[in-house]
């Protein structure tokens, strides 16, 4: 998982002569605003699963749920707020 956020953390960097503060940059940051906190969301959420280093909080079948649930929810904020 480490390696996935210093990937990430890279993408940003290389990204961010791209970014204009109106929000009106040519790869639609403003769009994409959810994307940070779906990040962070599965992150958590992957750490309270049984999967790799989980602390196993969330059982096999409950994690699979709250994915579901949360995934869903970020999606329709996704599709409320576009441009």
């Amino acid at each position: 998982m480490w390696r996935l956020g210093v990937a990430i953390v890279v993408g940003f960097v290389v990204m961010a002569p791209a970014w204009r503060p109106s929000g009106a940059g040519p790869l639609g940051w403003r769009a994409a605003r959810w994307l940070v906190p779906y990040l962070i969301g599965m992150g958590v959420i992957s750490r309270l699963g049984t999967f790799g280093n989980g602390t196993g909080d969330l059982p096999v079948g409950w994690d699979f749920a709250v994915i579901a649930l949360f995934s869903l929810a970020i999606y329709y904020w996704a599709m409320v707020t576009r441009p």
